[in-house]
């Protein structure tokens, strides 16, 4: 992570998060787990990559990812080429709400069951997890408290005060009805 001397920041523990969805994911049976990043220009994105592809290797687990940008299009056109691929992830983790929401809609499209065929995982609590069918399994983040560290840093550096390091909550993990066992 790139910190600049003097400026506040706000730190989040992607690569936790990550290990915590990969290792749901293989006790669940998952051999082949993709997932729809967001822009590879982001640090955060490249902290998950990292993330997953270190917690598979050392669970045998075959890790695919590719670039998304956040929109709904991307989300749908990647599920359907994961999909293609072989062999098919049995599960995928999104980094947004977005992505997830379409990749699940392609899915069904190409009548496939979520989650006994392929399992998914959004990065985002956001009531649009709550409100697809089935119910979203998320990375759950704690926006509220991250707003407020934010705020707080803002704040401070207006005031003089030295900048100090913050944390965000890590995302943790929230089982609803987009996950299950690998299929057979």
């Amino acid at each position: 992570m790139i910190t600049i001397p003097g400026l506040p920041t706000v730190r989040t523990d992607d690569r936790g998060s990550v290990r915590d969805a990969m290792a749901r994911l293989a006790e669940l049976g998952h051999r082949v787990v993709a997932r729809v990043a967001g822009p590879r220009s982001l640090l955060h994105t490249r902290a998950r990559t990292a993330a997953q592809q270190e917690e598979c290797r050392e669970a045998g687990i075959e890790a695919v990812v590719v670039d998304g940008d956040y929109t709904a299009e991307s989300g749908a056109r990647l599920t359907a080429e994961l999909l293609k691929r072989n062999p098919r992830p049995t599960a995928i983790l999104y980094d947004n709400d977005v992505m997830a929401v379409a990749g699940l809609a392609t899915a069904k499209d190409l009548g496939l069951d979520v989650p006994a065929d392929l399992s998914l995982i959004a990065w985002d609590d956001s009531t649009l997890c709550r409100l697809a069918s089935p119910p979203l399994t998320t990375m759950t983040v704690d926006v509220h408290r991250y707003g407020v560290l934010v705020a707080e840093a803002a704040l401070d550096h207006i005031d003089g005060r030295p900048a100090a390091e913050r944390w965000s909550p890590t995302a943790h993990f929230v089982q609803r009805g987009t996950t299950g066992p690998a299929p057979a």
